[in-house]
């Protein structure tokens, strides 16, 4: 389940899967979380390329990216920096 995105000054979308945020009794998904990201290549604005940028996450809730271009992802407990997005 989605449940955060950010689109960064490339405009790719990236999403977060949540697995680990208040998932439903009886859950057989995977045990962490991934932010995928999906990029439209070919420039006509649909995304066709998807790819995982991070795995293995918990409780994920949000995604944002700073004015410098710095991925954060919030988590229940913690916040997570990605600077190699840094453009």
């Amino acid at each position: 389940m989605p449940t955060g995105i950010a689109v960064d000054s490339r405009h790719r979308l990236f999403v977060i899967e949540s697995h680990t945020h208040h998932p439903p009794k009886g859950y057989q998904g995977p045990n962490g979380d991934r932010v995928k990201v999906f990029e439209a290549t070919d420039n006509d604005g649909n995304p066709d390329k998807v790819s995982v940028f991070a795995e293995g996450l918990y409780q994920g809730m949000n995604l944002a990216f700073s004015p410098e271009g710095i991925l954060y992802m919030v988590c229940s407990r913690e916040v997570f920096a990605f600077p190699e997005l840094k453009r």
